[in-house]
C-alpha cells in the first residue's frame, strides 16, 4: 500500500499543530506576561503534550472508524458469497469462517483444522491442492465435504495465497459443486446408453459434419470413431439416390423437421446395404438448429426375405391361376 496519502495527513497535522502553537505563543506573550521564564516554558510544555495527545486521539479515532467500516464491508461479502469462504495459515489453522452450505458456524471452525470437513477420499488431493497454494500462490482440486449434518457434497475447491494479520494465509473458496456433477452424471448415462443402441446413431453439427459416431455405427459401417469423426455422411453415398432425395431430405431437416425414410448406403469394403433412418434436429434455447441426430438401421436381410416372400407369392399365385385354367 503507497505510504504517500500517510505522509500527507502528518504534514497536515504538523501543519496544525505548528500554527496552533503559534497561535499560543502569541497569546500567551500578550496575556502572561508576568511569568517567569521556566513557567513559560511549563505551560508550553503542557500544551504542547495536550495538543499532541488531542490530535492523536482524533487521528486514530477516523482510523478506527475507516477500519471498522472496511471491516464491516469485508464481512458483509464474505458472508453473500455463495459457498464456503475462509482464511487458513501454514499450518491449516482456520482463522476466518463464512456462513455456507455446509451448516457450521464461524465459533466452530475458528481455531479448527481446514480438512477436518474434508472427506478421507479426497483428503490427499486437498491437501496438495493447500501445498500449491501456499508454494505457487494458487491451488485447486474437487473434493468431498462433510457437512455438520453428515453429507458428502462434491465441491470445487481453489486458494489463493495472501497476507492476513501479518501473516501468510490462504484464502480458500469452496463452491457447491452438485449441480455440474449431476449434469456430467446424465451426460454420462446418455452417452453409455447411446454408445451401447443396438443400432447405429451418428451425431453431426449443424453443417452436417460428424462429430460422434456409437459402436454399432461402426459395426454397420465399418467406419470407426476416429474414421469418421470430422466426415460428412456422404462417405457412405452408394449414388443409387438421384439428388433430388437428398435435396428433399436436407431441406427438410432444416425446416427443423424430422425426416424418415430409406436408404441404399455403401460401407466402407464397398458393400451395398438397406438402412432405414431417421434424422432429428437438435435445437438451442433460442431455436437455432445446433446438430443433427441420425438413428440408422440395417434393413438389408429384411428387404431381402420381404422380396423373396413376395417372389413366392406371385409363383404361387401364377401357379394357382394356371391350375385353374387347366381344370
Amino acid at each position: 500500500m503507497s505510504k504517500a496519502p500517510y505522509l500527507l495527513k502528518a504534514m497536515a497535522a504538523g501543519s496544525v499543530a505548528l500554527l496552533v502553537m503559534t497561535a499560543f505563543e502569541s497569546a500567551k506573550a500578550l496575556s502572561f506576561t508576568h511569568l517567569s521564564l521556566w513557567q513559560s516554558h511549563a505551560i508550553t510544555i503542557l500544551f504542547s503534550a495536550t495538543l499532541v495527545f488531542t490530535l492523536s486521539a482524533i487521528f486514530l479515532r477516523r482510523e478506527q472508524r475507516k477500519l471498522n467500516t472496511s471491516n464491516a464491508l469485508s464481512d458483509s461479502l464474505q458472508e453473500s458469497l455463495p459457498g464456503v469462504v475462509c482464511i487458513f495459515n501454514a499450518s491449516g489453522i482456520i482463522r476466518r469462517w463464512n456462513t455456507n452450505f455446509l451448516g457450521y458456524s464461524a465459533t466452530e471452525m475458528l481455531g479448527s483444522g481446514i480438512t477436518g470437513t474434508v472427506a478421507p477420499e479426497s483428503l490427499d488431493s486437498v491437501q496438495r491442492a493447500m501445498r500449491n497454494a501456499f508454494e505457487t500462490g494458487a491451488g485447486e482440486a474437487d473434493a468431498w465435504l462433510i457437512a455438520k449434518n453428515g453429507a458428502k457434497i462434491p465441491c470445487l475447491l481453489t486458494g489463493v495465497r495472501t497476507i492476513f494479520e501479518n501473516e501468510t494465509c490462504v484464502v480458500g473458496i469452496a463452491l457447491d459443486n452438485s449441480a455440474r456433477k449431476q449434469a456430467e452424471e446424465r451426460v454420462r448415462l446418455q452417452s453409455a446408453a447411446l454408445e451401447s443402441a443396438a443400432n447405429a446413431v451418428v451425431i453431426t453439427d449443424a453443417h452436417g459434419t460428424i462429430q460422434w459416431v456409437n459402436r454399432a455405427f461402426t459395426l454397420l459401417t465399418g467406419y470407426s470413431l476416429a474414421e469418421a469423426v470430422g466426415q460428412n455422411p456422404r462417405i457412405l453415398k452408394s449414388g443409387m439416390q438421384d439428388e433430388s432425395f437428398y435435396e428433399n431430405l436436407w431441406n427438410t431437416v432444416r425446416a427443423g423437421k424430422i425426416w424418415s425414410g430409406e436408404i441404399k448406403n455403401r460401407k466402407k469394403n464397398g458393400q451395398i446395404y438397406i438402412e432405414e433412418m431417421t434424422i432429428a434436429p437438435v435445437k438451442s434455447e433460442t431455436g437455432e438448429i445446433t446438430n443433427f441426430i441420425a438413428i440408422k438401421q440395417d434393413v438389408t436381410e429384411r428387404k431381402r426375405i420381404e422380396t423373396a416372400l413376395r417372389q413366392s407369392e406371385e409363383q404361387f399365385r401364377e401357379i394357382a391361376e394356371n391350375i385353374s385354367e387347366v381344370f
